[in-house]
């Protein structure tokens, strides 16, 4: 673009350049205009409003919520209840099963004793025969009842075997010497005197006193 041209004030003339200081027509020197300060724009003062702030409009659309867990807890529920309520049917039906077969009664009980004198039907003898002269009721011997055997004399260790073979267990042993010991080793006392005396009845709740002295003692 060309640069405008500038004019003398005096005769009108136009200047040889736009940054002459003289005319070169008239010699009128040309008037330098004053710059112009750039137009500012007017700021509008921010009005502020002052009724009340408006309601956000109901009709905009809401963020939808997330989906809870809720029903996962009561699917979660609803399916323990019909586990529980499974099991006991089950347990109450092995119970009932259990009671029945229970009270059916046995092969055995249906069976009716046969009445005396009537000939059983397999063995052709009576079910129940009665005791007539021709068979006696035969009683087993009891057995010889123990006696305390006699064993004065003896090693400690000894005797008690020979009572415990014959089933006596409850013995008292005493030291002869009337000293109080105690027969820690049985192997190292001898009998001098027993209780009952031999020859009496020996029961197992009876208890035998033993009185011994040492090996190497003397009875009193």
């Amino acid at each position: 673009m060309t640069a405008a041209l500038a004019y003398c004030s005096e005769c009108g003339q136009p200047l040889t350049t736009p940054s002459a200081k003289f005319c070169s027509a008239c010699g009128t020197p040309v008037a330098v205009p004053a710059p112009v300060a750039p137009a500012l724009s007017p700021i509008s003062p921010r009005v502020q409003p002052t009724g009340p702030t408006a309601a956000p409009s109901s009709s905009a659309p809401r963020t939808p919520e997330p989906p809870r867990r809720g029903g996962r807890v009561v699917l979660l529920v609803v399916l323990v209840a019909l586990g529980l309520v499974a099991a006991f049917m089950l347990g109450a039906r092995t119970n009932g099963d259990t009671a029945a077969t229970s009270e059916m009664p046995s092969d055995s009980s249906s069976v009716e004793p046969s009445p005396a004198g009537i000939p059983d039907s397999a063995t052709g003898e009576p079910a129940n025969p009665t005791n007539d002269g021709s068979t006696a009721n035969v009683t087993p011997s009891d057995p010889a009842a123990p006696v305390m055997p006699s064993v004065v004399g003896m090693v400690l260790q000894d005797a008690q075997d020979l009572l415990q073979s014959q089933g006596s267990y409850l013995m008292d042993q005493v030291d002869a010497s009337g000293a109080g010991r105690i027969q820690f080793f049985d192997t190292n006392w001898r009998v001098c005197s027993q209780e009952p005396s031999a020859g009496s009845p020996l029961s197992s709740m009876d208890v035998v006193t033993l009185r011994s002295v040492k090996l190497d003692e003397s009875c009193p």
